[in-house]
């Protein structure tokens, strides 16, 4: 999201979207009307994102060079403290060379990054995504995913003024606070964000009087995915999931023809690449409530196990994810009365090995580099 990040926009098409072709990006249909894209630069890194800070592996890719240029000196003779030295200054240049390319469309020198202007970096790939698309940055509302709000389009302004959104000044409308968000296409016909993360839905609809309505949901296990009995939001006094609460959100807000209703699952991770270690049961309910009492936590080391058995923290413990989400979009479906043939999956992206720079795959990377 960020993510990956995914960007939406309205399409004109007959009976089969033809979604557009731009260099590193991916596209995707999500409805008759709409698409999402995914970018993906090339070279070591594959971005997740349409933008990305500059390099977030730096600290481990320059412990992993420095240990290879000491040895590499030591063993040619150099005396220790002047190997240590050298091997210093060689991998801070070899890292920071590395994370260059993670602003591969913009040139960008060893000074900006060593001043923090990576950010800088990412705003400008943003805008490169864009024009790739054929997006101009005034059609596009970009999305921080830092809270549970729903968002809407039609109330930027209202957002403006309590302080939780802006004008970019690349162009872009641009909002904070929010984990879902719906545009009318003819107000905004794209959505961006920066995570296309653990997991990432794409909605599409028209309303009953013709408007075509784009929307997101980010999916993360500490905000959104939770066991039955665990969950933090209610409808009619009854306790739903995160993916619900936002579909009833937006029948408050608009009047939604559901037989056009379709909702796209871009990116999840599987359960075996989602994996826990814990010490015991409090430390297991404390950091994904609900789930083993719901059926989606296992455990990979002891097939035997079965919850009421003692917690080691050497085993392995399985967390499926992709699982507690297909159970919440199959429930809200029943629900609000879908159908199976409104929901697709086809596409989806595993965020551990298709989308290299989500969160959760960008921390175990750096936790590999630093052992």
């Amino acid at each position: 999201m960020h993510h990956p990040n995914t960007v939406k926009t309205n399409m004109q098409h007959s009976e089969q979207l033809t979604t557009p072709e731009a260099p590193g990006i991916t596209t995707y249909p999500v409805g008759r009307e709409s698409f999402s894209a995914i970018t993906a630069l090339a070279g070591e890194q594959k971005i997740g994102n349409v933008v990305v800070r500059a390099c977030p592996v730096f600290s481990g890719e320059k412990a992993k060079r420095k240990s290879r240029i000491l040895a590499e000196l030591i063993a040619a003779g150099i005396d220790e403290k002047d190997a240590a030295k050298q091997a210093e200054g060689k991998a801070n240049k070899e890292a920071q060379d590395f994370c260059l390319g993670a602003c591969a469309t913009r040139a960008l020198t060893v000074e900006s990054y060593r001043n923090g202007e990576d950010l800088e970096c990412a705003e400008k790939n943003s805008l490169d995504a864009l024009e790739r698309l054929g997006v101009a940055p005034e059609q596009a509302i970009f999305v921080a995913v830092t809270g549970n709000r729903v968002g809407f389009s039609d109330q930027f302004d209202e957002y403006v003024a309590e302080g939780s959104a802006i004008i970019n000044p690349e162009g872009w409308r641009q909002a904070t606070g929010f984990n879902a968000f719906f545009s009318d296409t003819a107000e905004a016909p794209a959505i961006a964000r920066r995570l296309a993360d653990c997991g990432d839905v794409n909605i599409e609809f028209k309303t009953k009087d013709g408007k075509t309505i784009i929307g997101f949901m980010h999916l993360t296990r500490p905000g959104q995915t939770f066991g039955t009995e665990a969950r933090k939001f209610e409808f009619e006094g009854e306790k739903v999931s995160y993916f619900e609460h936002v579909l009833r959100e937006a029948a408050a807000h608009y009047e939604i023809d559901w037989d056009s209703f379709s909702v796209t699952l871009r990116t999840a991770i599987e359960a075996e690449d989602f994996q826990k270690h814990f010490d015991s049961y409090e430390a297991m309910e404390g950091h994904v409530p609900g789930w083993l009492d719901d059926g989606f936590i296992t455990n990979a080391s002891n097939p035997e196990w079965k919850p009421g058995d003692p917690v080691s923290k050497e085993d392995t413990f399985y967390a499926d994810f992709k699982g507690i989400i297909l159970r919440d979009i199959r429930e809200a479906y029943a629900n609000l009365g879908l159908s199976d043939e409104q929901f697709d999956m086809s596409n989806m992206l595993d965020t551990m090995h298709d989308v290299t720079q989500s969160s959760y795959e960008r921390a175990m990377r750096e936790k590999a580099l630093d052992t």
